[in-house]
């Protein structure tokens, strides 16, 4: 094995004091004449610079330089840190995905035997090759045989949340990137074609006679030019200015990510700024930064840490939620894969340019040939520095820059060392250019701007044409799964339409939990949930909890909810035996923490308070994590991530999943909202066309295939195990020529629908989660309907409740057996919305989205109204209706916000104040904390109020204000009239 030439290495005989230690002099000022003003003024405006520029130039150097570092020695010549560092990540995130976790000692070993083999190669790499085409082809080899063990190891309906090897989109997009990257050298060769042939010659005489090593020279402090830098940094470099705050605003925990913090970071980057335009040796740095994560992919990237920061600095509840809780991990998992697949297609890109520009200082070099390195030949006379003529060198650095190295004496340790400068590929040749114009021959001066000219326009037709290739492929691949997604997209729940016998075979029927199996005529209770994520979830259990501590969780026969209310309701549903079996017991902060630590149920615990725990699991944690599976490219989304994760946490330890029809002792309805509806119409949503009856079978058109409509758009798709449904609003009963001017309800049903993933459509909301399909099999044909969150038409649940209350009131019209059995029904509206009651100047838009509430509300009133009267004229029980509103303060001016997750820290703000700027801090609970109160709120146990845990957390200021909040008497009231328990 034969080694590469390489350039001289001046620096293994060196012996010149360490790096540090010349920092630390800087710093202090001690060596060079000391400045004339102060020393504090000197250290801040000579010293800081110096030393910043000196630090920032080593570790440049270690990053960069291509030959002669340990790296370098100890594998191969001619690469800078960069290919290999990106490596590292590159094999371990196309093992164990974007999000890694432990997945078995199987995948753990592939993981480490890629990369030692990826070691041993490099190190016995034939002839050391410095040029950059046989360590990109290996870096991809390695690469492809992980990605193919991964695709054998995992199977096409492999999970993220798996313990277990999965399929994951960062393989195949690395493997995209570095397979463009290798069509990058060919380009380069084409687009810089006949330039050696043509320039080489005179670019080569010109740099004979060019000092590219500058003398060093100490900052000359100016406070009109620390002005004028205090004010360019900002305009000149807002990027770079925001990005050293963003990062740790982003990735550091949430004590330290305050506006306070934020400040002082971006002090640092301004000072910076500041003092790169005042010296021009630290551009370097700006330059650095920019090359690094401000360019191309990175900078994609970049810009969306900036966004992020701003956005959990501005207390934006769905990114600051994220960020505080331990999902910020997996956000800065994505970030570090982002940045190293991109970094790693740069250098590359980058190198395939400047292995064919260097060629062009040598015209000793064949035509077409590519170096990491060639002779920096110059004339004594031409010398003007320190450096020796002989020796020089100019390489390859960092990629996509150049640095030209040489021999100088160090006047301390009298040794021979190197010195080195760095060059942009622009700033090299336009060196050469100025050296022509000192030659006083304007025939050679334009000759040579007409050559540096030229290599310029060649170089960004070559980035030109690798961006717009690498954009029209993104385009065409987002373009081709967006047309096949929406063809192939797995359904997010299947049922049936709810007429004919599809509807008499539903399971429950309201008049026997009711009337026909209540003979003691014990009064019976309805339930409406609200939307509103987590908050509105563990609301609807902390409910659910105070009703079984007065005895009456067992006398709940009709439940309807939408979003963070329906999975509450979801989970009692699957669930309700055992709970309703149960007495709860004390649910506190401590309790909680320790049920959350053991997520698999145990023997004798109280199972309420799992209820609470399970409700305020991180959901949305689960869906960032399985955004990378493959899957989600094309026939999967997020909708469906969700779906597995609600599944994994209401319904688990099942035998199998429960099935709509399989809760029978218990009538539920979770509701959706309808987006889009099959063109071509059926009975099951839209009037019948001219010439066909109700109920014959409709166009035959795939579902695949068919086009869709959105003019029902708005309506409801509510999933029910019921069969008293004829009070729905139908298609036969809208108006002439208006078929689409009503409130058009899909009514779902049947043996095919699972309960979670009726869950999950309720809680698809916008625009976080697509739009979800739902095949709705009717009069022999299976069509596709879009859905998306319930909330986003009536977010309460109380519409399709009351519509199914009247559909049992019309039912016990008519059979002689209802008539004077009807026990008293207790209508319980919880509604945890999401509440806004500052006025903002917002163009409308807070009235144009809040006006279908208000609708909704009216017909709320209207429905009940006109329910009750006609349940209390078949007698002798009555029907009243309750509305239950959370507290506003824990739903406002800051308390927890509309999400998946449950936030490690909320913001309890007086909601009696005047405007939101005076409403004072009443309490900053953490999650434990947070959970308990909700639980305390409907807490009636036998102990005195001054005990157990609720006490401390009512305690204060906040406990006086829950108690003046509208929602304490009603509660209380709602006690009274249950009348089991005072």
């Amino acid at each position: 094995m034969h080694r590469t030439d390489t350039p001289p290495d001046f620096d293994c005989d060196c012996h010149r004091r360490a790096t540090l230690e010349r920092v630390w002099e800087d710093l202090w000022v001690k060596r060079g004449p000391k400045p004339a003003h102060g020393r504090l003024l000197a250290i801040l405006s000579v010293g800081l610079p110096s030393a910043i520029d000196r630090l920032t130039r080593h570790l440049d150097r270690i990053a960069g330089r291509s030959f002669h570092g340990r790296w370098q020695r100890l594998f191969a010549q001619g690469h800078s840190l960069v290919p290999w560092l990106c490596m590292l990540p590159a094999i371990l995130f196309t093992m164990l995905g974007p999000t890694p976790r432990w997945r078995g000692l199987p995948v753990a070993a592939a993981a480490a035997a890629g990369l030692l083999a990826y070691l041993a190669c490099v190190r016995l790499w034939p002839g050391r090759r410095s040029q950059g085409q046989g360590l990109l082809g290996l870096q991809w080899l390695v690469l492809a045989v992980l990605s193919g063990l991964l695709w054998w190891q995992s199977g096409p309906a492999s999970l993220e949340a798996d313990a277990a090897p999965y399929r994951h989109v960062f393989a195949p997009i690395l493997l995209v990137l570095l397979l463009v990257a290798a069509l990058a050298f060919p380009l380069a060769n084409w687009v810089l074609k006949g330039l050696g042939a043509e320039h080489a010659a005179r670019l080569a005489g010109l740099l004979a006679w060019t000092e590219l090593f500058d003398t060093p020279r100490r900052p000359e402090p100016s406070l009109r030019r620390f002005l004028h830098g205090l004010v360019n940094a900002p305009l000149y470099n807002p990027l770079h200015l925001l990005l050293l705050p963003a990062l740790p605003v982003v990735l550091v925990p949430r004590h330290y990510a305050q506006p306070a913090y934020a400040a002082l970071w971006l002090a640092i980057s301004w000072l910076i700024l500041t003092f790169a335009g005042m010296y021009d040796r630290l551009n370097l740095a700006v330059r650095v930064v920019k090359q690094m994560f401000l360019i191309g992919g990175q900078g994609v990237v970049s810009v969306t840490i900036i966004g992020l920061a701003l956005l959990r600095l501005a207390g934006v509840d769905y990114v600051s939620t994220l960020l505080d809780t331990a999902s910020a991990r997996v956000v800065s998992l994505y970030i570090v894969a982002a940045y190293s697949a991109f970094w790693l297609y740069e250098y590359w890109i980058n190198r395939a340019l400047t292995e064919r520009l260097l060629p062009l200082l040598d015209d000793t070099v064949p035509a077409g040939e590519r170096r990491a390195w060639v002779p920096y030949r110059v004339h004594r006379e031409a010398v003007a520095s320190r450096v020796r003529a002989e020796g020089r060198a100019i390489e390859v650095f960092a990629g996509g820059r150049f640095v030209v190295t040489g021999a100088y004496l160090d006047p301390d340790s009298q040794t021979v060392c190197g010195q080195w400068q760095p060059y942009e590929r622009d700033d090299l040749f336009q060196r050469l250019a100025d050296t022509a114009l000192r030659a006083n021959d304007p025939d050679e001066t334009y000759r040579t701007h007409m050559a540096v000219a030229e290599v310029d326009k060649r170089c960004k037709l070559y980035f030109n044409l690798l961006n717009i290739g690498l954009l029209a492929l993104a385009l065409g691949v987002a373009f081709g799964l967006h047309r096949v997604g929406k063809q192939l997209q797995r359904p997010g729940a299947q049922g049936q339409a709810l007429v004919g016998q599809a509807l008499a075979m539903q399971p429950v029927d309201l008049r026997t939990l009711v009337v026909t199996g209540n003979a003691a005529r014990r009064p019976k209770i309805a339930l409406a949930v609200s939307g509103g994520g987590t908050r509105a979830a563990l609301y609807a259990a902390s409910v659910l909890r105070g009703l079984a501590q007065l005895g009456r969780a067992g006398d709940v026969v009709l439940i309807s909810g939408v979003s963070g209310g329906g999975a509450a309701l979801t989970y009692f549903a699957i669930h309700q035996a055992e709970l309703v079996a149960a007495t709860p017991r004390p649910c506190g902060p401590a309790e909680l923490e320790r049920l959350a630590a053991q997520p698999e149920p145990e023997a004798g615990e109280d199972p309420w308070c799992r209820f609470i725990e399970v409700m305020a699991r991180p959901y949305i944690d689960d869906v960032l994590r399985g955004v990378a599976e493959l899957q989600v490219l094309g026939a999967k989304t997020t909708g469906h991530l969700l779906q597995e994760s609600l599944a994994r946490g209401l319904d688990a330890h099942a035998p199998a999943p429960t099935a709509l029809s399989g809760i029978r002792d218990l009538g539920l309805i979770l509701n959706a909202t309808l987006a889009g509806h099959p063109a071509t119409p059926d009975d099951a949503l839209a009037p019948c066309p001219a010439g066909q009856a109700p109920g014959a079978p409709a166009s035959a058109s795939s579902r695949a295939t068919e086009p869709w409509r959105s003019s029902a758009s708005g309506g409801i798709v509510a999933f029910t195990n019921l069969r008293n449904l004829g009070a729905f609003p139908v298609a036969r009963r809208a108006m002439a020529c208006a078929p689409d001017e009503r409130l058009p309800y899909l009514l779902v049903g049947g043996e095919g629908t699972r309960l979670t993933a009726a869950a999950a459509l309720a809680a698809n909301f916008p625009p976080v989660f697509p739009n979800a399909g739902v095949d709705v099999e009717h009069a022999g044909a299976v069509r596709r309907y879009w859905v998306t969150d319930g909330g986003a038409a009536e977010n309460r649940g109380v519409v399709s409740l009351l519509y199914a209350l009247r559909s049992l009131v019309d039912d016990c019209a008519d059979p002689p057996s209802c008539h004077n059995a009807m026990p008293d029904l207790q209508v319980l509206v919880v509604d945890a919305s999401a509440l806004s009651f500052d006025y903002q100047p917002d163009r409308g838009v807070g009235a144009m989205l809040g006006a279908s509430a208000k609708f909704s509300g009216q017909l709320m009133l209207e429905l009940a109204d006109g329910t009750a009267r006609a349940y209390d004229a078949l007698g002798p029980g009555r029907l009243a209706v309750s509305y239950l509103p959370m507290p506003v303060l824990l739903r406002s001016r800051g308390g927890l916000g509309t999400h998946w997750m449950m936030p490690a820290q909320v913001t309890l703000r007086d909601d009696a104040a005047l405007s939101r700027s005076d409403a004072r801090v009443l309490s900053r609970p953490d999650r434990w904390q947070t959970m308990a109160l909700l639980t305390c709120l409907h807490d009636t146990p036998p102990a005195p109020p001054s005990q157990g845990p609720c006490a401390a957390l009512k305690a204060g200021a906040l406990g006086e204000r829950l108690a003046a909040d509208p929602h304490t008497p009603a509660w209380q009231a709602l006690v009274r009239q249950l009348a089991i328990r005072p």
